[in-house]
């Protein structure tokens, strides 16, 4: 649940802290793995229809702006996601053993995504969920 969420991260961090002092280890940066969903709607559809061409840059950079259009599954990735520096977000295709197309009605284009997350980021970013919660 998103109220235990901040302490069970926090807990998180500060055993990654313990194990950088301890073991000589540094965190410069985290990998972050989250799902989100989006409605589908007649304009996207057409889009879909249309044939795929290359990417260019502009459309690269609007990438972190195509997640403001999504709902995530777990409502601190929202947050996790917004502060990161690198997102790569790809599509994930339905079929009868992903029930996650059913949990939502089916009427939804479900996303993965990964991210690049600053580690001394973090504790604020988990002040940020604490105060929403």
């Amino acid at each position: 649940p998103l109220e235990l969420a901040p302490h069970l991260q926090k807990t998180l961090y500060e055993e990654l802290e313990k194990v950088e002092k301890e073991e000589k280890y540094q965190f410069d940066y985290l990998f972050l793995f989250g799902d989100s969903y989006r409605m589908k709607d007649e304009e996207e559809e057409k889009k879909r229809e249309q044939p795929k061409e290359k990417k260019g840059k502009k459309e690269k950079k609007n990438e972190k702006k195509q997640l403001s259009k999504v709902e995530f599954f777990k409502g601190d990735d929202e947050i996790y996601f917004k502060h990161c520096k690198h997102v790569f977000s790809f599509e994930v295709p339905s079929n009868n053993e992903n029930d996650e197309h059913a949990k939502i009605g089916g009427d939804a284009t479900i996303y993965r995504h990964v991210g690049i997350l600053k580690f001394s980021e973090v504790p604020s970013i988990l002040q940020e969920i604490k105060t929403l919660v």
